[in-house]
């Protein structure tokens, strides 16, 4: 049968997959995540284990693509989807004794991949909601029946009458996360927990946490420009904080667990609909090269115009380029 009933030896799988894959690349904190219908406790699935690695650098995936081609695998590039590597197994005559023995599609993305943030928010969702997860193992059984369990057609059955309910997963799940999680304008009783996140993230960190005080803060929230938070339950989970009078991103930081969520992005379309409604002069930042921040700002569509202090990389972003990029 090309579609089977769940068996609890797929979660099993995952973790050996996993622990194999971070020994053999000498990288025991990375982040693997597993996703797909194997990932859903009760879903019936093909039974491949879906597998996306967590990049945060282009010298992390760098590492990681060289890693992975030691161990036998080969880079089949995006294969179309936009973040999402695609790595395929190389055909030996002696096959790996877990490598090659467990069925497993493997993808590496970008921390800030939209197709990452969609397979999670799927996974999650049913993972919570029983009634969507037995509606879904439904559609998926019939499809496989009326593809007479051919795995081609099952493919293309499922991409003319399965898009539309996934879809409308994805979209209940992103509104249900813009409930839990709220923006709202940063006040100086947020200083204590803004200051616990900008010590918590792991790039672009501060060599003395010393160097940003809570004055400096207030300083910029209350008399050189604006702060955003984002919050959970109360809980500070990122911030945004632009300066008026030196016309720059102050900072824009979110902590690690809740990247990859778009947050990021809400906190900067409301930073820079504030700048811009202020002032039409060219904002500016600078940020570490090789760094997720770097990847994010480019595909936010910041233009590269040079070098920022010591080592950073400056980017800038024309009131022209923000109306073009919002109206797009």
């Amino acid at each position: 049968m090309l579609i089977q009933e769940y068996r609890e030896e797929w979660s099993e799988y995952f973790q050996c997959l996993a622990s194999e894959i971070k020994n053999r690349l000498k990288l025991p904190a990375l982040r693997i995540e597993h996703v797909g219908s194997t990932a859903i406790h009760g879903m019936p699935a093909k039974p491949i284990i879906d597998i996306d690695i967590v990049f945060d650098s282009v010298e992390q995936f760098n590492c990681i693509k060289s890693g992975l081609e030691s161990m036998g695998y080969y880079h089949n590039g995006d294969q179309g989807i936009k973040d999402r590597e695609v790595f395929k197994r190389k055909l030996f005559s002696v096959a790996d004794n877990i490598l090659d023995t467990i069925p497993h599609h493997l993808y590496v993305c970008s921390v800030e991949s939209r197709e990452l943030e969609r397979h999670l928010l799927f996974r999650d969702y049913l993972r919570s909601h029983e009634s969507v997860k037995i509606s879904y193992s439904k559609l998926k059984t019939e499809l496989a029946q009326e593809a007479g369990q051919d795995k081609k057609k099952y493919a293309i059955l499922k991409e003319e009458k399965a898009t539309v309910f996934i879809e409308s997963i994805i979209q209940k799940a992103e509104s249900k996360i813009k409930e839990v999680i709220m923006i709202r304008e940063a006040t100086t009783d947020d200083i204590q927990q803004i200051q616990i996140v900008r010590n918590a993230v792991k790039e672009n960190t501060l060599s003395d946490p010393a160097l940003v005080t809570d004055t400096d803060c207030e300083t910029y929230l209350m008399h050189r420009g604006k702060g955003w938070v984002s919050e959970q339950e109360g809980k500070v989970i990122g911030f945004s904080i632009v300066d008026l009078e030196e016309h720059n991103v102050w900072a824009l930081f979110l902590m690690p667990d809740y990247e990859g969520r778009g947050i990021g992005t809400q906190l900067q379309k409301i930073m820079l609909d504030w700048y811009f409604s202020k002032t039409d002069t060219t904002i500016w930042l600078g940020t570490e090269p090789g760094t997720r921040a770097e990847q994010f700002y480019r595909r936010s569509g910041w233009q590269e115009t040079g070098k920022h202090g010591k080592n950073e990389i400056k980017f800038e972003m024309t009131k022209t380029q923000w109306l073009r990029l919002q109206s797009a």
